[in-house]
């Protein structure tokens, strides 16, 4: 989704929850003021994805991804998402790494 600078703006000037999906390594090196992170894939498993998708293409490593968060990891990553949003129905979720997270 595009988002144009008014979108931006709002966010700021009313302090609108963030959720971050970024890994805590990407999250630490900057983030949002209003962001909390909730990754999708932590610091190893960004690690083994990133070295995937150098060695073996997009397409093998967002399949890496997949087996690297499934079963008990997705459901309880997923629950904390939607907890998030349950206190924060007003919240946004970003995260500024390729598009594919």
């Amino acid at each position: 989704m595009q988002v144009n600078i008014d979108t931006y703006t709002n966010l700021f000037i009313n302090d609108i929850p963030l959720m971050d999906v970024r890994a805590p390594i990407e999250f630490l090196r900057g983030a949002f003021p209003t962001a909390k992170n909730f990754p999708i894939l932590d610091n190893a498993q960004r690690e083994k994805v990133g070295t995937y998708y150098k060695k073996h293409g997009q397409d093998l490593a967002i399949q890496k991804g997949y087996e690297l968060v499934k079963g008990e990891v997705r459901e309880k990553r997923i629950a904390g998402w939607v907890e998030f949003y349950k206190k924060n129905p007003n919240a946004h979720l970003y995260c500024f790494r390729g598009g594919l997270r």
